[in-house]
């Protein structure tokens, strides 16, 4: 919450600005249906559970998280494109906090506002006015929701984190602990077991390969040049969104409520899994693109398809088995590394 307030307080839009934002929309479209169909490859079967797996995988692969792994790349490489990379996080944050949560919850049949989907019961009274108080209570109560709220707030009466005085400092520092909790946080749970990295593996190289491609025919048809060029490839080249990971917990959490195993339903730990792998393979294809500038951006024809293929081969080397994408129970008779 603390990073989505102070990503929203310095947003400012203006009509010459909005083709960003738009490209930007193009790549995380590209991006959702890229997932979806490799995660078929990836995680086959018909059986609920390799779609839900599949799902996640998805709406992973569509997020970015440009704070962590972009920006700071920008500002070293390409100093001019942080205003670019700015305005291209518009869309990332619109999509991650007003689209996917509808998606999720059509994906993982939870209802309106996080609550989960029941069957009408005939004999059961209309909601009191108490009751529709308590939910809309409910949801204003989400930190993303306050976040989102109080960010948008501040950005329209042009207010800074700053001028809210200790508490600012407070979101500032907040802002500024998610990226070592995260990474503690990812040490300690990433899954290097089984199939995960298989899965991952292959998911994070197949999404690179896809930005890879979409920021070859973005720079082509925008003709655009240094600073401009390398800060677009940058950002295409972020990794996923804990952002993503936090919603994905709120739909499992609806999922839950419904009596049902939301952790295991939406594949939480394997959203994690995918946040982690990807945020090495992101780091490495930005200090690539950062090192190699224009040598790089020329070559992204060949990297793309490089891509691709190590993404068959860390496949094949898991095996041709439906990948088993839930946590091994700890009485397994059986591991196969």
């Amino acid at each position: 919450p603390a990073v989505i307030f102070k990503g929203l307080v310095g947003v400012q839009v203006s009509l010459e600005s909005l083709g960003l934002p738009l490209l930007n929309a193009v790549h995380i479209v590209v991006q959702l249906v890229g997932g979806s169909i490799a995660s078929r490859a990836i995680v086959p079967g018909n059986t609920r559970d390799a779609a839900a797996a599949r799902s996640t995988l998805a709406f992973l692969s569509s997020s970015f998280a440009p704070g962590l792994s972009a920006f700071v790349f920008i500002k070293e490489f390409a100093p001019t494109g942080m205003g670019m990379g700015a305005l291209m996080d518009l869309a990332s944050k619109g999509y991650l906090l007003m689209v996917m949560p509808v998606l999720m919850g059509v994906a993982y049949s939870t209802g309106d506002g996080g609550k989960p989907k029941s069957t009408p019961n005939p004999t059961s009274k209309p909601a009191t006015g108490n009751a529709r108080l308590a939910r809309y209570a409910w949801a204003l109560a989400e930190p993303l929701h306050i976040a989102i709220v109080g960010g948008l707030a501040m950005s329209a009466l042009g207010l800074g984190v700053r001028d809210l005085g200790f508490v600012g400092l407070a979101i500032d520092r907040l802002e500024a602990a998610q990226s070592p909790v995260l990474f503690l946080m990812i040490g300690i749970t990433v899954s290097l077991s089984g199939q995960t990295p298989f899965v991952c593996g292959s998911m994070a190289l197949v999404r690179a390969a896809l930005a890879q491609v979409c920021a070859l025919v973005a720079i082509a048809s925008l003709e655009l040049r240094g600073d401009e060029a390398l800060a677009l490839v940058i950002m295409f080249q972020s990794a996923c969104s804990v952002v993503c990971y936090a919603q994905l917990e709120k739909a499992a959490a609806a999922v839950s409520a419904s009596g049902r195993d939301g952790e295991k339903e939406c594949h939480v730990s394997l959203a994690l899994d995918l946040v982690s792998y990807s945020f090495p393979l992101a780091i490495v294809l930005n200090t690539a693109a950062g090192l190699g500038g224009d040598a790089y951006i020329a070559r992204l024809a060949l990297i793309a398809p490089a891509l691709l293929a190590a993404a068959v081969v860390v496949k094949l080397a898991g095996g041709g088995a439906a990948p088993a994408v839930t946590k091994p129970k700890p009485n397994t008779k059986a591991k196969r590394n």
